[in-house]
C-alpha cells in the first residue's frame, strides 16, 4: 500500500500532466478511505483572471482559488477519479 507522501506525489504528478500546473499546486488535504483502498488528495491552485472586468478591477480581484480532488488506488498508484471540487465532508462519514 502506498503511503501519504506517495499519494500526494502521484496526485501532483497527475494534475501537472493534465493541466500543466507546476509549483502553483498546494496540498489542501489527503485522506485514506476507511477501507484503505484509496487516497483522496485535494490540491488547489490560483487561477488568474486574464481580462478582469471593471468590478473585478475596482475590488482588486485577481483570480480564483481552484480545487482538484484526485482519487488514487492505494495498491497500484493508479488514478481512479478526478473531481473539480473538494468532497463534501458528509461523504467521509
Amino acid at each position: 500500500m502506498i503511503d501519504l507522501k506517495e499519494a500526494i506525489d502521484k496526485a501532483q504528478e497527475f494534475i501537472m500532466q493534465m493541466y500543466g500546473l507546476g509549483e502553483q499546486l498546494q496540498v489542501e488535504e489527503a485522506i485514506l478511505s476507511p477501507d484503505k483502498k484509496s487516497w483522496s488528495v485535494t490540491l488547489s491552485y490560483f487561477n488568474k483572471i486574464k481580462a478582469p472586468n471593471e468590478l473585478q478591477k475596482v475590488l482588486g480581484l485577481q483570480g480564483t482559488k481552484e480545487f482538484k480532488r484526485v482519487v488514487i488506488d492505494s495498491e497500484n498508484r493508479s488514478v481512479i477519479g478526478l473531481f473539480n471540487k473538494p468532497y463534501d465532508r458528509s461523504e467521509a462519514a
